[in-house]
């Protein structure tokens, strides 16, 4: 009996120690499982803040793009009238001024530093005109024994929009 007896105690002993198995195992099972939940939703957050990560280097990447676009557009200079002879400089030489900004003009007068009613320049309109991109205005250069060998020419001009009057500034020989 004592031996029966004391087979119970071992097995109760065994049963108890078995049960807190369990119930270890159980509880490591729900920690790890917390654990993953906490680790999934730190991912999820993390792949949520690299694709906002994505999006900001994107505009940055577009923002730098049209920034370099427009530091080459003004490094390139591009003249905005183009002055073109039509006839030789023997005698009253005609020129020819086409208006290259991209956009129509208005307003469009052509002179020289020493004054728009200089002797050497005469404009075939006295009255400023209205330019249409691509389109020209026409001047003389008047040559004779006493005209200077080159004369800087001045084109001012009122873009459409009605922004600030802008100048060309070139020497026709």
């Amino acid at each position: 009996m004592i031996v029966n007896f004391g087979i119970l105690v071992a097995t109760v002993i065994a049963a108890v120690i078995a049960l807190r198995s369990v119930n270890d195992a159980r509880q490591a099972r729900d920690e790890a499982s917390a654990h993953e939940r906490t680790a999934l939703d730190a991912a999820t957050r993390s792949a949520s803040a690299a694709e906002v990560a994505v999006r900001h280097h994107g505009r940055t990447a577009d923002t730098l793009e049209k920034q370099t676009a427009l530091l080459e557009s003004a490094a390139t200079h591009r003249e905005e009238w183009a002055l073109e002879a039509l006839t030789d400089p023997s005698i009253d030489q005609r020129w020819k001024a086409t208006n290259k900004t991209g956009y129509d003009v208005m307003h469009v007068s052509i002179g020289a530093p020493d004054g728009f009613n200089e002797q050497w320049i005469k404009p075939d309109v006295e009255e400023t005109a209205d330019v249409p991109r691509g389109e020209s205005i026409f001047f003389t250069f008047i040559r004779r024994l006493s005209s200077p060998t080159s004369r800087t020419i001045w084109v001012i001009w009122t873009p459409a929009d009605g922004s600030a009057q802008k100048k060309f500034v070139k020497t026709i020989p």
